[in-house]
């Protein structure tokens, strides 16, 4: 392999390099930063929702839940039981997230149901003045803008790197033969002088 291809190839690398670990820096954020959002929303509809309701040692009682259509609710008793549920569950009687069920403090967990991806955060009820916990409070919200979001991303950066690394070979081979033609012209003067003997050159 000459010198030109390896030029070629070494630039061509490290463009990749480059974009390559730009494109995961971007992909990272904007997934940290919707999935931020989504955490948001959640805390704030717990607040909401236990600051209307009312908790005592018999259990959790909360008013009609008016909530938006990407947010579901339910409302787990302390013996595991199901007291509230959102209209938009249509009678889901299994826990948005079975393993959060024991928490003592607020978890978010990713879980599937149903081949939809749900972010699910747990917060456990307590009835105030006392600290015990009566029983949990779970709500979720789809995972799909995100996914999409991020797709749509993937894309943009796969067909972005692969057109920018085309373009950066190209320019890269072109900028080498014409820094290396110097090169070229010496080493064709200089076989001259060998193979004709001609000093005077």
């Amino acid at each position: 392999m000459n010198l030109r291809a390896r030029l070629t190839i070494w630039y061509t690398v490290v463009l990749a390099a480059v974009l390559l670990a730009f494109g995961a820096a971007v992909y990272l954020l904007l997934s940290r930063s919707l999935t931020v959002q989504i955490e948001q929303t959640l805390s704030q509809t717990a607040d909401e929702i236990l600051r209307a309701s009312r908790r005592d040692m018999r259990g959790i009682t909360l008013p009609a839940l008016d909530l938006t259509a990407n947010v579901f609710v339910q409302v787990w008793d302390a013996a595991g039981d199901l007291r509230v549920e959102s209209a938009n569950l249509m009678s889901m009687d299994q826990p948005l997230d079975p393993a959060s069920l024991q928490v003592e403090t607020p978890t978010y967990r990713r879980v599937d149901i149903s081949g939809a991806r749900l972010l699910v955060l747990t917060v456990p009820v307590v009835a105030p003045p006392s600290s015990e916990i009566v029983g949990r409070l779970q709500l979720a919200s789809s995972l799909d803008t995100v996914d999409r979001a991020l797709g749509s991303l993937l894309l943009f950066l796969v067909g972005g790197a692969v057109l920018a690394i085309a373009l950066a070979a190209l320019v890269g081979l072109t900028t080498a033969r014409a820094a290396l033609h110097p090169l070229d012209q010496v080493t064709e003067a200089a076989l001259q002088i060998t193979q004709a003997d001609d000093l005077s050159r």
